[in-house]
């Protein structure tokens, strides 16, 4: 074990940043909790799967803006091409 690379970060002999770098910070920190869970002194399993779960919960919730403002987007476009103009309208002097 060492200050860089401490047991508790490893996932069988693969390190969890070699996973977690790949991914956004919510996802990658719910990875890092779920992998370690158990594993650091002081920090029971429960403990770090509760922080999981918060990082998942954060996922959640971005993602579902995320989608509702894509529809919302998608639904003004459409009315848009429907209309045939954009909004607002401008007008010619």
């Amino acid at each position: 074990m060492s200050k860089t690379s401490p047991d508790h970060y490893k996932f069988g002999k693969v390190e969890v940043i070699e996973i977690t770098q790949h991914l956004d910070f919510l996802r990658g920190n719910a990875v890092k909790y779920l992998c370690r869970a158990g594993k650091k002194n002081g920090e029971s399993a429960l403990d770090d799967l509760m922080k999981a779960q918060y990082y998942i919960n954060k996922a959640v919730e971005k993602e579902t803006c995320r989608v509702a403002l894509e529809k919302a987007f998608v639904s003004d476009h459409t009315v848009e091409s429907k209309v045939g103009r954009s909004f607002p309208e401008v007008r010619n002097p």
